[in-house]
Formats: structure tokens, C-alpha cells, sequence
């Protein structure tokens, strides 16, 4: 389908309509990846930033949705966007079941339907705005890698007059959230590092201090929320990193380095506020206790199931009564995948499952054709580095899986870039969108 030109003009020049669509775009969504991915704890103007994340979300998806219809040549999707599109309206429409077959409350179901189409949108747009180059590999990270500096000075600056710290204050629920995305952006940043050093450029030399300077922050903030999941996450990343991204002999080396900035910085604080009670959450009998917690709710999560509602899913939906979570047999999962089975069955496990394969199997596909290439290579590493940080998050540590946003957009990431590979029509074109 496609509409008549239409022109707007401002200062005496002309703006067609799918301009001015994809000049509002950039700006909304670097917003987007502040409250949906970091700002879930930002209250602005009376707007939390649960609230921002999902109206954030639903402009953007619009704007993207109102592109795709009118201003799209060939409007084809992958078969693996189209498996993605069926798994999401299998886990939002068959709880429904549930008002039938359990004593579930409708109004439960829809808002849990609604939220899983919440994030249906958020994937689906960064998937369209990527695939299109809307917005380019390299605009999503630094966005990803800015938007986390900001929320890394904003908690470091929560320290300020502080005598004693558990965790940091103020981030409630959503702060194990907040420390996992900011393990990604530390990663973001070692990116940007690495590539700064091959690129050699005139300035670098200043570029690379302000890079190490933002991945020591973000990686102080990480550690000041106290988060075992979110550190576990950084540690895999770095090592994916290195391994599909940097196979730099240089890196024990800046390795060391940062290690020992990053330890002054935090001896430099703790001289002026108690840092014992945060460190105590890294004991050995902390992570014993956690770890039993973690295991005996994992357990529960499927063990109280019939073999009928292990096949079809039981959609208790813990998520809207946290009362009902205290009496009854709906449990809070904290795992995306235990989630699936338990409210959905086992068909979209599997489902799930799928959609991970084929992605990480055609990166694999893509790494193999261009570990030579280190500019290349560097990028395409973000692919499979961030999406398995997300995951690592959604399973350790993720609280109501239909709020679990990053996850979905690092999907549509991964979607998205693998997509416009089809399209680049030579190297030079590629390298003026990576990193």
C-alpha cells in the first residue's frame, strides 16, 4: 500500500511525510532505550519510568508500524519474524483458556496479554527500525552505551553523603533490571574501546580515554547495586567478547588495567562510606542461601504442575495479586523459561527454543565467514553477546517475565541486524554502520 507525497514545510524547505516519520524516530528512540531498558526507576514529571518505558514503547512501535505500511517497497519478513509473530500470539491468546479450565480472573488474562503484546512491540520495532537502517547497528549501541553512562553517574551521585551502603537506594524491583542492563552497557563500552584502538584514528588517543573512563563507571555501577546476577552476566560477556568479538592478545593486559583503575576508584569511595554490607552479599554463605532459594523456587515452578497443565501451561499469573502468590500455587518463576512452561506449556518452551537456535545459528554462520575480519567481526559480535546477557538476566533474575524488555529488544537487535545483512550491497557500505 502506498499513500500520496505529502510535504510539510519549515524554513522554506520541504519535508516529506516519511522524513519527518524517520527524523522523530532517532530522537524517540534513544528515549525508548533510556526508561525501557535503564529508567525503570525514573520518575519524571510524575511519569514512572515502568509507565515512560511502555508509552515510549507503543510511540515508537507506531511510528514504526505507520513506515512498514505505507513506506515499504517489499513489505516480506523472514520466516524466522513470522515463527516469532506466532510464538507471541500463542503465549498471549492461550491463557485465555485459562478463564475456561481454572478460576482466573479475565481482567488478569487481558492485562497479561496486553503486556506481552507491550513487548511484542518493543521487539518488533527495533527488529523493523535496525532491518531497514532506520537506525544502524551503531547508533542502537552507542544509544545502549550513552543512556547507560547516564544512569551510572546518576547512581553514582546517589552516593553522595552516604555513611553506610547495602545497595544502592531507590531502584526497588527493579534494581537486579537496572545492575543486568548495565553489565550490557559495560560490555557496549569495551566495544567502542577495542574499536577506537584498531581504528587508529587522529583523535583516538582522546576518544579512548573517554571510553574507559564511561566503561569504568558503568562497571562501578554494576558492582554498587550489589547484583550476583548482573556481574556473573559481565564476566560471561566479556569472555563471549573476547572470544567472537576481539581475540585481542592485548586484552589480559587491559584487562589488568582496568581492573586496577576500577579498584581505585572503589578504594577512593570507600574512604568515605562503609562499603561492608554490600560486599557481604558476595560471601560464600550469601551465595549458598540464594542459591537454594533460587533452586527450590525453580523446582516449584514446574513440579506442583499436572502433566495436563505441563503440556497446556497453568496461567496463574502471579504477576497482578501479590496475595494470591502468598496463598495459593501461583508461583513467581524468575526464569523466562520456567515462565513458558508453567503459563503457557510446553509447546512454547520449545517455541522459544527454536527462535534462540536459529538466531545464534546464523550468527555462527556469520562469524565463520568473517573472524578476519576485525571491524567486522566486532560488531557482529554484539549479536550473540548481548542477547546471551539478557537471557543470563531472565534466567537468574527476572522477576515478571512480560516486563522483561531487553531481552525482547536485544531479540529484535539480533533480528534486525541479521536481516540487514542481506541488504548490504558492499563492505564499504557495511563499515560506515558498525562500529
Amino acid at each position: 500500500m502506498q499513500i500520496p507525497t505529502i510535504k510539510f514545510t519549515y524554513a522554506d524547505r520541504s519535508i516529506e511525510l516519511e522524513e519527518l516519520i524517520i527524523w522523530v524516530l532517532k530522537p524517540l528512540f534513544v528515549l525508548f532505550i533510556y526508561f525501557a531498558v535503564f529508567g525503570r526507576n525514573v520518575i519524571i514529571m510524575g511519569v514512572g519510568g515502568g509507565l515512560a518505558s511502555v508509552l515510549l514503547g507503543f510511540a515508537v512501535f507506531s511510528l514504526t508500524a505507520l513506515h512498514f505500511v505505507f513506506f515499504r517497497d517489499q513489505q516480506r519478513v523472514s520466516q524466522l519474524t513470522y515463527l516469532v509473530i506466532l510464538f507471541f500470539i500463542l503465549i498471549a491468546v492461550k491463557p485465555f483458556l485459562s478463564y475456561l479450565i481454572y478460576d482466573t480472573r479475565p481482567n488478569q488474562v487481558l492485562r497479561y496479554a496486553i503486556e506481552v503484546g507491550v513487548n511484542f512491540g518493543m521487539l518488533f520495532a527495533t527488529y523493523y527500525l535496525i532491518r531497514n537502517k532506520i537506525i544502524t547497528p551503531k547508533f542502537f549501541l552507542y544509544a545502549f552505551g550513552i543512556m547507560g553512562l547516564i544512569v551510572s553517574v546518576q547512581l553514582v551521585i546517589n552516593l553522595a553523603g552516604m555513611t553506610v551502603v547495602r545497595r544502592v537506594a531507590g531502584l526497588r524491583g527493579a534494581l537486579n533490571y537496572t545492575a543486568s542492563t548495565l553489565a550490557m552497557c559495560a560490555i557496549v563500552w569495551a566495544m567502542v574501546i577495542y574499536s577506537i584502538n584498531t581504528d587508529l584514528l587522529k583523535n583516538g588517543k582522546y576518544k579512548k580515554i573517554l571510553a574507559v573512563t564511561a566503561f569504568v563507571l558503568v562497571l562501578f555501577g554494576v558492582i554498587i547495586t550489589g547484583s550476583r546476577a548482573a556481574l556473573l552476566s559481565f564476566l560471561i560477556g566479556i569472555f563471549l567478547l573476547q572470544i567472537f568479538g576481539m581475540k585481542s592478545r592485548k586484552f589480559t593486559k587491559y584487562v589488568i588495567s582496568f581492573s586496577l583503575i576500577l579498584f581505585a576508584f572503589i578504594v577512593y569511595i570507600a574512604m568515605n562510606i562503609d562499603m561492608t554490607l554490600l560486599i557481604n552479599r558476595f560471601t560464600y554463605q550469601a551465595l549458598a542461601e540464594m542459591a537454594i532459594v533460587r533452586g527450590e523456587l525453580y523446582w516449584r515452578s514446574v513440579a506442583d504442575l499436572t502433566f495436563v497443565e505441563f503440556i497446556f501451561g497453568r496461567a496463574d499469573l502471579y504477576t497482578f495479586d501479590d496475595s494470591v502468590v502468598e496463598a495459593g500455587r501461583t508461583v513467581n518463576t524468575h526464569n523466562i523459561f520456567l515462565s513458558f512452561i508453567r503459563y503457557n506449556g510446553i509447546i512454547s518452551f520449545f517455541m522459544f527454543l527454536l527462535i534462540l537456535y536459529i538466531i545464534f545459528a546464523t550468527y555462527f554462520r556469520l562469524y565463520a565467514k568473517n573472524k578476519s575480519k576485525p571491524k567486522l567481526r566486532l560488531t557482529e559480535a554484539s549479536i550473540i553477546v548481548l542477547l546471551v546477557m539478557a537471557i543470563i538476566y531472565s534466567m537468574f533474575s527476572g522477576g515478571r517475565t512480560t516486563r522483561i524488555f531487553v531481552v525482547f529488544i536485544q531479540m529484535g537487535f539480533a533480528m534486525g541486524y541479521l536481516e540487514m545483512l542481506r541488504t548490504i550491497k558492499s563492505e564499504e557500505e557495511y563499515k560506515k554502520l558498525i562500529l
